[in-house]
């Protein structure tokens, strides 16, 4: 009998939240170390996304923007010529999906007791 998965498609806006709950999720105390051990490998995937993310958007930046702080190498795209062009690829670029196949029991979060929703990780659970 084969197990069905769930492909699930996230844009980048949703998986930089994902990330940062990935990152919250391993300072939970009431999460067991197997549950976490298991949640380290869908953070360390979306940190190479964020990663990649980070680095496609300091291109674009750097393509139609203009250098705020040359020391700092900060870049910005209000009020630069190319303003527009840049803010509808940077729309685009966030726009863009990634797929994850991980999956998780809602009983491995039975006994998180936390003030932080981590709404994001809940779409993964079955």
């Amino acid at each position: 009998m084969s197990k069905k998965t769930t492909t699930l498609a996230l844009n980048l806006s949703t998986v930089i939240l994902l990330n940062q709950e990935l990152t919250m999720l391993q300072k939970e105390p009431t999460i067991s170390f197997v549950v976490k051990y298991d949640l380290v490998k869908l953070l360390e995937k979306t940190n190479e996304i964020v990663k990649r993310f980070n680095d496609s958007k300091l291109a674009l930046f750097k393509k139609y923007g203009e250098c705020t702080d040359e020391k700092k190498q900060i870049w910005s795209l209000n009020g630069a010529k190319e303003e527009e062009k840049g803010l509808e690829e940077l729309k685009q670029l966030i726009e863009k999906e990634e797929k994850f196949d991980e999956s998780y029991s809602i009983k491995d979060f039975k006994d998180l007791k936390s003030e932080i929703p981590y709404i994001q990780i809940m779409k993964f659970m079955k």
